[in-house]
């Protein structure tokens, strides 16, 4: 999937606690204010299923607060971002904004996020996707999800009828992106523990010369 990344450099594997803050709309579209209380849900549902972390959900903290993150120039607000950190004991914040929302087929959604570490502002996890079931591509991809994750369940769940309901776009969207942060989280895990089999290799062949380099009196 284009457009996403997760710092390789991060250590994932400590954010056990993540702030999902309410969604932007930069549009302001009615049918993102109508059905946003479902696309929270989504996100919420879909990015759970993988444990990651405990995911959390404060629907009006930055009506009290004030915005922490602006998605589109990626600015944040320490201070905010500092206190929703200690407040909710959460490592970090997610911010996500729906735009190009088309809920009638073919559906269509614009999804833009960023994930911030409470404590040093670093970003985490960052993404900017458009699922657009006008899309072959996109299809092919529903069709997949839908194969491993739907049919099945019940016998008239077929995909020409799933493909055209709300709910099943958005969950198919959010499960997707969800997804791509597992994979980024392993591959830097796997960097990571390579990167530190190769230091000790490195110290473990320095130590040895100093042996040796001393039993020449050297």
């Amino acid at each position: 999937m284009d457009n996403v990344y997760a710092n390789p450099a991060y250590a994932h594997g400590e954010v056990l606690n993540v702030l999902v803050l309410p969604f932007d709309n930069p549009l302001d579209s009615s049918d993102v204010e109508r059905y946003d209380d479902e696309l929270v849900l989504s996100l919420l549902r879909n990015l759970g299923k993988f444990h990651y972390f405990n995911v959390q959900y404060d629907s009006d903290y930055e009506d009290r607060a004030g915005p922490v993150i602006n998605v589109d120039t990626g600015e944040v607000n320490r201070v905010r971002l500092g206190a929703v950190g200690e407040l909710y004991q959460a490592q970090a914040v997610l911010k996500v904004a729906i735009s190009d929302y088309q809920i009638y087929p073919p559906m269509r959604m614009r999804i833009k996020g960023i994930m911030v570490d409470t404590s040093t502002g670093d970003r985490i996890w960052q993404f900017d996707q458009t699922f657009d079931a006008d899309d072959t591509n996109v299809v092919n991809s529903m069709r997949k999800w839908w194969n491993t994750h739907r049919a099945g369940s019940d016998q008239e769940n077929r995909f020409e009828v799933s493909k055209v309901r709300r709910s099943f776009f958005s969950n198919y969207a959010f499960y997707s992106l969800s997804e791509t942060y597992g994979r980024e989280r392993v591959r830097s895990v796997a960097s990571i523990e390579e990167q530190k089999n190769i230091d000790e290799q490195t110290d473990a062949s320095i130590r040895k010369i100093q042996k040796q380099a001393r039993g020449y009196g050297i």
